[in-house]
């Protein structure tokens, strides 16, 4: 065999394996693409289930972060008459005058973690400017990497009515 013909076939196989070796990365890419894609899939459904069991909670649900309302559920709106303006809110200013303290207490707490007193009843005002009562119960949570508070209302007007 002569010196070129071993030189094509070094050159043919050079290039078979460059050819094999850019297909293999290109189905590694693309199965790359596929499992991310998968995991952006789980990710939407995961997080549509989570806002389907967030706005169906029978409970008034807010979640509080430098005082203010950053979320609120379907609940929230459907049972006090208020819509998107809620958010942006301080949860202070739906609070009767005499309840603002312990529900301050309660938010202080919270925000460092301290469990003790863990409901509280106070008067929430809807959007006529009605007051109900609700049991409030809260936990602390890093929302956005920020100390926030997960906060659970119940409306309790009747008991306290019965009361």
């Amino acid at each position: 065999m002569s010196s070129q013909t071993i030189l094509f076939l070094t050159v043919i196989l050079l290039l078979a394996v460059i050819a094999y070796l850019l297909f293999k990365a290109s189905l590694e890419k693309k199965n790359k693409e596929l499992e991310v894609n998968q995991i952006l899939k789980e990710l939407d459904k995961k997080e549509m289930q989570c806002k389907t069991l967030f706005n169906n909670l029978s409970e008034f649900v807010f979640v509080i972060q430098d005082n203010k309302i950053i979320h609120a559920n379907l609940k929230v709106m459907e049972q006090t008459g208020y819509n998107e303006s809620l958010k942006g809110l301080e949860l202070e200013e739906l609070v009767h005058d005499e309840d603002i303290s312990k529900l301050k207490l309660m938010l202080d707490s919270r925000l460092i973690n301290e469990l003790d007193n863990p409901k509280i009843q106070f008067r929430f005002k809807k959007s006529s400017g009605e007051f109900i009562w609700v049991e409030a119960s809260a936990v602390h949570l890093l929302w956005d990497d920020k100390p926030s508070i997960l906060m659970f209302l119940s409306d309790i007007t009747n008991r306290r009515v019965t009361e």
